[in-house]
C-alpha cells in the first residue's frame, strides 16, 4: 500500500527552514521524497554535518515495527512489515550519518502501525520507539513521547516558533515546546527526547 503524499508537513518544514536559516544553519529543505532522493540526500547530509552542529528534522510517515523505527519514502509500496527493511530508511541509518560535534534529531512522524497483522512483538505499538543507535553528543526529539501518536499540525509549528529565541538553551527550548504541545493537545500529546 501507498500511504500517499501528507500537505501538513511541507508548509512546515519551509517555516522551519526560514527559522534555522535566521539562526545560522545552512539548510537544505527535500520535499516528497522518495527512496533515492532520500537516499542521495543522507549521502550529502553525513559529508555535510562533520564537525558542526547536525539537525535533521523529518515530517511524514513513519512506523515502528519489531522496536524499530522506518522512515516511509514517498511512493513507497509496502505490502506488509517483511517490506520494511528494503523499501524505508530505519532512523538507524539516520542516526548513523550523524557526524557533527554536536547532533539533533526531530521525528514528527509518530504513527499507528498500519500492519494490523502483525507478527513481531509489538505490533499493536502506537508511535515511534525510542532509538538505540545514538552518535556522541546527541538528542533525539519525538513530536510524540514512545507509545503516544502525534497529531499533525501541532509540534513542528510550536518548534519553529520557540526555536529562533535567543539566549535560551535548546533544552529550555524543548521544555517550553512540550509544555506548549500539551496544552493545545490538551495532554493528548506529550513529546519526548
Amino acid at each position: 500500500r501507498d500511504l500517499g503524499r501528507l500537505l501538513q508537513p511541507i508548509k512546515e518544514a519551509e517555516a522551519l527552514k526560514k527559522a534555522l536559516e535566521s539562526i545560522g544553519f545552512k539548510v537544505t529543505l527535500v520535499k516528497n521524497a522518495n527512496k533515492a532522493s532520500m537516499k542521495r540526500v543522507l549521502k550529502s547530509f553525513k559529508d555535510q554535518s562533520t564537525g558542526n552542529i547536525a539537525f535533521f528534522h523529518y515530517g511524514g510517515h513513519a512506523v515502528s515495527v519489531g522496536g524499530k523505527n522506518y522512515l516511509i519514502p514517498l511512493e513507497t509500496k509496502i505490502e506488509d512489515e517483511d517490506d520494511l527493511e528494503d523499501e524505508c530508511f530505519s532512523v538507524d541509518a539516520v542516526m548513523k550519518n550523524m557526524q557533527g560535534n554536536s547532533n539533533i534529531v526531530v521525528l514528527d512522524s509518530c504513527r499507528n502501525n498500519p500492519f494490523l497483522t502483525s507478527s513481531h512483538r509489538g505490533g499493536t505499538t502506537r508511535g515511534l520507539q525510542a532509538v538505540s543507535i545514538k552518535p556522541q553528543n546527541s538528542i533525539i526529539v519525538y513530536s510524540a513521547q514512545a507509545g503516544d501518536v502525534a497529531i499533525d499540525g501541532v509540534f513542528t509549528p510550536i518548534l519553529t516558533q520557540k526555536i529562533v529565541q535567543k539566549g535560551k538553551s535548546f533544552s529550555d527550548i524543548l521544555i517550553e515546546v512540550r509544555n506548549e504541545v500539551k496544552e493545545k493537545t490538551k495532554n493528548k500529546q506529550n513529546p519526548g527526547e
